[in-house]
């Protein structure tokens, strides 16, 4: 046999090889729910982004400081950047836990944290719960716990869906290198479905955004607007992943607030996410606590029109 030959074959072996390794490695982890209860008379949920479930644990930390009789439930999905998750799956896990567990308690308040792409998976557990379903592959109707949302944390949320197309203002040419050569790498071996179904354009994210828009805008029976929650949205002024037109659907509800962390990327929120030390740590952790409890006042919230 030809040399040519040997090493075309040798090659093809390779890929062959590599391609299951990495499509093994990309297939979805169990997901599964943490219950914290005190018997309280709120809930709050908390739901992780890229950065996983252990990693957030000092924010459900601080959650449970914020709110001492609250009862905690957070969710622990496969957030891995090859991730095959099914971001649709994961979103009717999270809605049907957060019915199951306020039909067997009496909470008086439901407040809904999510930091990055945890962010887009609660609000469209919100939005399904709202009866806003036409993308459920199972729809159950509008269920009764969306009436005791009270507030809606979105910690850097990934509202319009992550772009490089182009290149984010705040993003330096080498993450931007990575991420362009990992997607076109996740497209070609399967893999990172999570991730690219979160991409701008990709239907979980275009139909949440036309969804979010109805719901805000369609009358209620007595002719009013529907009662949407405060959403309250922290995002830094150098985020290179999620700039602030990325968060404008949210506007759209009379009750959105956005506030703007100074010297803050998206990186750094998800260090203060996850507990780093530090003075500016600490800042970026007392705005979360803050909007956690909806003190508005304290956060010096940007001046922004009505849409």
């Amino acid at each position: 046999m030809k040399p040519y030959l040997l090493v075309a074959g040798g090659l093809l072996v390779a890929w062959y090889v590599l391609l299951i390794a990495l499509r093994t490695m990309a297939d979805a982890r169990g997901l599964g729910f943490d219950f914290e209860p005190v018997d309280g008379k709120q809930l709050v949920v908390v739901v992780h982004g890229l950065s996983g479930r252990a990693a957030i644990q000092p924010a459900v930390d601080l959650a449970r400081g914020v709110f001492k009789q609250a009862d905690l439930l957070t969710i622990d999905y496969d957030a891995r950047a090859l991730s095959n998750a099914d971001a649709y799956e994961i979103a009717n896990r999270l809605e049907s836990e957060i019915h199951e567990r306020t039909r067997s308690a009496s909470y008086e308040s439901i407040i809904l944290v999510g930091h990055s792409m945890g962010g887009m998976l609660v609000r469209k557990a919100l939005l399904w719960g709202y009866g806003k379903e036409e993308d459920r592959v199972a729809p159950k109707g509008k269920r009764a716990w969306v009436a005791r949302v009270e507030r809606v944390v979105s910690l850097a949320g990934i509202n319009r869906g992550w772009s490089i197309d182009p290149r984010p203002a705040n993003m330096g040419f080498g993450k931007f290198i990575a991420i362009w050569v990992g997607e076109r790498i996740a497209r070609l071996t399967g893999t990172g479905r999570l991730l690219l179904s979160m991409q701008r354009g990709a239907p979980f994210i275009a139909d949440s955004r036309v969804q979010w828009v109805q719901l805000a805008r369609s009358p209620s029976s007595d002719g009013e607007h529907r009662p949407l929650p405060q959403v309250i949205h922290l995002l830094g002024d150098r985020d290179d992943i999620v700039s602030r037109e990325d968060a404008q659907d949210l506007g759209v509800a009379k009750v959105t607030v956005f506030v703007t962390l100074p010297g803050t990327d998206h990186r750094s929120i998800g260090e203060a996410v996850s507990g780093a030390a530090g003075d500016d740590a600490d800042r970026r952790r007392e705005a979360i606590r803050l909007a956690m409890l909806g003190h508005i006042d304290q956060l010096s919230p940007d001046q922004t029109q009505a849409l």
